[in-house]
């Protein structure tokens, strides 16, 4: 029991020491705090329910009513409590995510120098009646012989910079929160900065940010379906080499004992990496359908969940990604 324990936590601190695990963790208490609350608030409308026709005479007689008042009383300051835990929570997640846009945008670059680029260049080639198969050129770092790209490809990079966009809302959202723009108010902004950088408009940015970030994961969870398609597709053209191989007929290729071994092993191997990638892919789903539920309850209001779903979206995600960066034994 000693040696399980002493494992979790030399793996917990592990986790602790990168910014993902702790953003990860901190999410996790803070939609727990948002489960809490929601129970928190169940219980005090059942009491004030029974209380509210009641007077302080009937309080102080019925020992019922009685109890009924201290534990509203109690649930009041427990709820009040875990609302600002889970804002501070909040807030601290907003640091941690500070810069995180640099990586998304980066991303985007290197999408369009190695593989849009080198497709622009290679029509502009062929136009030309130059050779690109036998040629080989280097342009911007990268081949002439342009890399496929894919839709998923795509998908991934409106995300990012969505994603991107997102991320600097909310910037805007916690530098207002802390006061560290205008104090003018919008109304009364004299120039552009004053109103597009305003401290009043803290929640406006905090709903561009939960808009931004609900369309990003539109775009993510299409690219999951889509990479989930192709492995699928992978699985079943691996399914049917491996029965060619095992197929024995008239008409098929005599092949050693070994040769056939060796054919099969080398396909086990790439199911076993199709695998892989489907389970990867599945918790990715999983993951960004819970984060779609979150986002959608906010900003744009496509859907109006109660405190408790959207406690559980949260931490589904928080625990999937938990369980993604947890170091493997």
């Amino acid at each position: 029991m000693d040696f399980f324990i002493v494992k979790f936590l030399s793996s917990l601190v592990k986790v602790l020491d990168t910014l993902s695990g702790r953003d990860r963790i901190t999410k996790i208490l803070q939609y727990g705090a948002k489960i809490l609350s929601y129970f928190l608030e169940r219980r005090k409308q059942f009491l004030n329910k029974h209380l509210l026709e009641a007077t302080d005479a009937m309080i102080l007689m019925d020992k019922n009513l009685f109890n009924f008042s201290k534990q509203n009383n109690l649930i009041s300051i427990g709820l009040n409590r875990t609302q600002k835990f889970e804002s501070s929570i909040s807030d601290a997640r907003k640091v941690f995510r500070f810069f995180k846009s640099i990586g998304s945008l980066l991303d985007v670059y290197q999408f369009f120098i190695k593989v849009i680029l080198p497709n622009y260049f290679s029509r502009f080639l062929k136009q030309n009646g130059a050779n690109t198969t036998t040629n080989q050129k280097t342009v911007v770092g990268a081949t002439v012989s342009p890399p496929k790209i894919k839709i998923t490809d795509f998908l991934k990079v409106i995300q990012k910079i969505l994603l991107s966009i997102y991320i600097l809302y909310d910037h805007a959202s916690w530098f207002a929160k802390v006061g560290l723009f205008s104090d003018v108010k919008s109304i009364k902004a004299k120039t552009i900065w004053q109103r597009l950088f305003n401290n009043s408009r803290t929640k406006d940015y905090s709903d561009y940010a939960c808009k931004m970030w609900f369309i990003s994961m539109i775009f993510t969870v299409l690219a999951d379906l889509f990479e989930f398609i192709d492995v699928f597709i992978d699985e079943i053209k691996l399914l049917n080499e491996q029965l060619d191989c095992l197929r024995v007929d008239g008409s098929a290729i005599d092949k050693s004992e070994q040769q056939l071994k060796d054919s099969l092993e080398a396909k086990e191997n790439k199911m076993r990496d199709i695998t892989n990638r489907k389970n990867q892919i599945t918790r990715n789903l999983i993951k960004n359908v819970a984060d779609l539920g979150v986002s959608g309850n906010g900003g744009f209001k496509v859907w109006n969940l109660n405190n408790a779903v959207v406690g559980f979206c949260g931490c589904l995600s928080a625990f999937v990604g938990l369980y993604e960066s947890w170091p493997k034994p």
